[in-house]
C-alpha cells in the first residue's frame, strides 16, 4: 500500500470515527436515564481508580463503554441490554486491578507465565463486581468477554449459546478498539484493517451479525475497506 493509500485511509477512519462518536452524546444521555445513579456512580468510582493505576486502561474502557452502547443501540436492543453493554464495557477491564503494574505496564510482549496472569483478569473483574451488589448483574458479562463464538475464547470455552449477548457486543468494541490505539507490543492498524480482522473472524471469535452492523456504523460515514 502506498504512502498516499495509507494516509487517505487514516484520513478517511479519522472522519468516520469522528462521526460515530458524535452520535455518543445524545445517545449517552438517553441511555443513562435508564440506569439508576447508584449504577452510573459505582462505575464512575472504578474508573477513577483504574484512571489511578493505568490511565491507558482507563481510557480503553471509557472508548470500549462507548462502542458498545452505540452498536447495542444500532442493532435495536433494549433499554437493559444497551445499558448493560455501556456499563459492562466501561467495567470489563477492571480485573486488570489485581495485576501486577510490572505486567500490565510491561513495553514488551508478556512472556507465557505473564500471560497466564493476564488471562485471570475476566474472573477478577467478575469477583470483584459480584461483590457489588448494585453491579452485580454485570459480573456474568465481564467475566465471558473474552469468550469466543466457536468455544475457543477464555476462560471457559464457552460457544456462542452460553456467551452473554453483551459480552459478544463488547467483545467487538474491544478489539477494534485494541487494534486501532498504539501498543508497544503490537502494531496499530487503520481503522479499515481493524474492520477486515473483524469481518475475518465473524463467525469464529466474533458474532457474525454483530460485526456486519459494526462495520456498517463506521462505513456509512465514509470508510471504505480496502
Amino acid at each position: 500500500m502506498s504512502l498516499n493509500e495509507t494516509l487517505r485511509l487514516r484520513e478517511a477512519g479519522i472522519k468516520a470515527g469522528s462521526a460515530v462518536i458524535r452520535q455518543a452524546p445524545q445517545i449517552l444521555e438517553q441511555v443513562q436515564e435508564w440506569i439508576p445513579s447508584e449504577e452510573r456512580e459505582q462505575v464512575d468510582v472504578l474508573i477513577r481508580v483504574m484512571a489511578g493505576f493505568d490511565r491507558d486502561t482507563a481510557e480503553h474502557l471509557e472508548a470500549v463503554g462507548t462502542m458498545s452502547m452505540l452498536l447495542a443501540h444500532r442493532v435495536g436492543m433494549t433499554p437493559e441490554t444497551i445499558a448493560a453493554c455501556l456499563l459492562g464495557g466501561r467495567v470489563h477491564d477492571i480485573g486488570k486491578l489485581a495485576i501486577s503494574r510490572s505486567i500490565l505496564l510491561k513495553p514488551s510482549r508478556p512472556s507465557e507465565s505473564e500471560w497466564v496472569e493476564l488471562k485471570m483478569h475476566p474472573n477478577y473483574g467478575g469477583s470483584t463486581l459480584t461483590g457489588l451488589p448494585r453491579l452485580k448483574h454485570l459480573s456474568q458479562i465481564v467475566i465471558a468477554h473474552h469468550e469466543r463464538i466457536d468455544g475457543q475464547g477464555y476462560p471457559y470455552g464457552l460457544s456462542q449459546p452460553e456467551i452473554p449477548i453483551e459480552s459478544q457486543v463488547i467483545a467487538i468494541a474491544d478489539a477494534f478498539c485494541a487494534m486501532t490505539v498504539p501498543r508497544p507490543y503490537c502494531a496499530t492498524r487503520l481503522p479499515n484493517e481493524a474492520l477486515q480482522e473483524l469481518e475475518r473472524c465473524a463467525g469464529t471469535q466474533f458474532n457474525a451479525d454483530l460485526v456486519i452492523v459494526f462495520a456498517d456504523m463506521f462505513r456509512d460515514h465514509g470508510l471504505v475497506a480496502v
